[in-house]
């Protein structure tokens, strides 16, 4: 089911971009006419700012606003409901590691045809590792798990899996950790 923050998905691999209203319409499959009652309702809601431009519409995030983060949470676990729903083995995986601070990347978090399924765990991973060996010799599919502190992160890995990812848990923390420079730097705030 499609609610109006799910158009907030157009933003979360780029952030701080201005979008037309034609990307949001190449990125849903659906017409501009039922995206835009959803995008004023966004701007009503001053969670995205809106900016005429000669005879074109551009849509940004107002990172003004102290909800952001919030709606920024809900699109990335509604993202991850859908994602779950169409793919049965990444369900299964998410039953196996969803108490971790984890999130896959790449490939396998955009497409169905991946040789392998990258994670991101912050924080203790020996305990994910052991958990997996059964999944991978029942589905036959090998994992990567990349297991680091959050300080370790750099901005160009971020920059990476911001383009490709699906939060697999602890959604309010990647939120905080994935857009922790937009969200301080235009908001004043700082990321939990």
């Amino acid at each position: 089911m499609v609610r109006f923050y799910t158009y907030l998905e157009v933003f979360l691999q780029s952030p701080g971009r201005q979008v037309l209203l034609s990307e949001f319409e190449a990125h849903f499959k659906v017409p501009h006419q039922t995206i835009k009652p959803h995008l004023e309702k966004l701007v009503r809601a001053r969670v995205i700012d809106c900016e005429q431009r000669g005879r074109f519409l551009f849509y940004g995030l107002n990172f003004k606003n102290p909800l952001l983060k919030d709606y920024l949470v809900v699109c990335e676990k509604e993202r991850l409901f859908a994602f779950l729903e169409k793919n049965p083995l990444m369900r299964e995986l998410h039953k196996r590691i969803r108490m971790e601070k984890a999130l896959v990347f790449g490939s396998s978090a955009i497409s169905k045809s991946f040789n392998d399924i990258d994670i991101l765990v912050l924080g203790k991973s020996a305990k994910s590792s052991s958990e997996l060996k059964p999944f991978e010799q029942t589905y036959s599919v090998k994992t990567h798990i990349l297991a680091t502190a959050e300080k370790n992160l750099t901005e160009t890995f971020l920059k990476e899996i911001k383009k490709k990812h699906i939060i697999l848990s602890c959604h309010e923390y990647f939120v905080g950790v994935l857009y922790r420079d937009e969200l301080v730097q235009k908001t004043g705030d700082e990321a939990d």
